[in-house]
C-alpha cells in the first residue's frame, strides 16, 4: 500500500510540474530571427529562441546569397507549417559578412515586406581587431538600410552609446550578447505593436 501512495504522490508532483508546460497557450504571433553568427551566438548565450513562438534561423558566415537562396525558402516553410500563427514578424539582422552587398540587402527587404512583416536591425560594431570590416563602413551600412524606410532598430547606436566587448572583434562576449538580446526584444516588442 506504501508503494501506491508513493506512486500516486509522485504522479501528482509531476503532474503539477506538467500542467503549465502543456497549457501555456500558443498564440498567434510568430517572431523569425534572421541572421548570421551574430545572431546564433546571441542564441546561444541567453536561448531566445527558447520562448514560446519565437525562431532563430541563423548561420555562421552568412549573407546575401543564403539569405535569398536558403533562408527565405526556410521561413516561409516554417510560417507555413505553423497555420496557427497569423501574425508574423520577420527581424533581419545580416551584413557584417558581407557589408559591400547593402544595395542586394535594400532590395530583398522592400520586396519581401510586400507580403511580410520585415524589421530591420543594424549591423552592430566590430572591435578593432576586425578582419571583416570596419565601423565607418559598418555605419554607411546602417545609413542605407534606414533609407529603406521599414521599421529599424538602431543597436548600433545603442551599444556605441552604452557600451560593448567582443572577443575577437566580430563576436560579442556573453554580457554583451545579454545585452543586445535584452534590447532587441524590447525595441522589437515596440516596433510590433505600431505595425499591427
Amino acid at each position: 500500500m506504501k508503494t501506491i501512495r508513493f506512486f500516486a504522490v509522485l504522479f501528482f508532483i509531476t503532474l503539477i510540474i506538467a500542467v503549465p508546460v502543456f497549457a501555456e497557450p500558443v498564440g498567434t504571433t510568430g517572431y523569425i530571427y534572421i541572421g548570421d553568427s551574430r545572431f546564433a551566438y546571441m542564441d546561444g548565450n541567453t536561448a531566445f529562441s527558447a520562448s514560446p513562438n519565437v525562431w532563430n534561423v541563423s548561420v555562421e558566415g552568412m549573407g546575401y546569397g543564403w539569405l535569398q537562396g536558403e533562408a527565405a525558402p526556410y521561413v516561409d516553410n516554417l510560417k507555413a507549417s505553423n497555420p496557427q500563427i497569423t501574425n508574423w514578424y520577420e527581424i533581419y539582422g545580416l551584413g557584417v559578412n558581407d557589408i559591400t552587398s547593402i544595395d542586394f540587402y535594400t532590395n530583398f527587404y522592400l520586396t519581401r515586406a510586400l507580403k511580410s512583416k520585415v524589421i530591420l536591425v543594424s549591423v552592430n560594431p566590430v572591435g578593432s581587431n576586425c578582419d571583416r570590416t570596419t565601423n565607418p563602413a559598418v555605419e554607411a551600412f546602417n545609413l542605407k538600410l534606414r533609407s529603406t524606410g521599414l521599421p529599424y532598430i538602431d543597436c548600433y547606436n545603442y551599444l556605441m552609446t552604452n557600451g560593448y566587448s567582443t572577443y575577437d572583434g566580430t563576436h560579442f562576449t556573453p554580457e554583451t550578447n545579454w545585452a543586445i538580446k535584452n534590447f532587441l526584444t524590447t525595441s522589437v516588442d515596440m516596433v510590433a505593436a505600431v505595425m499591427k
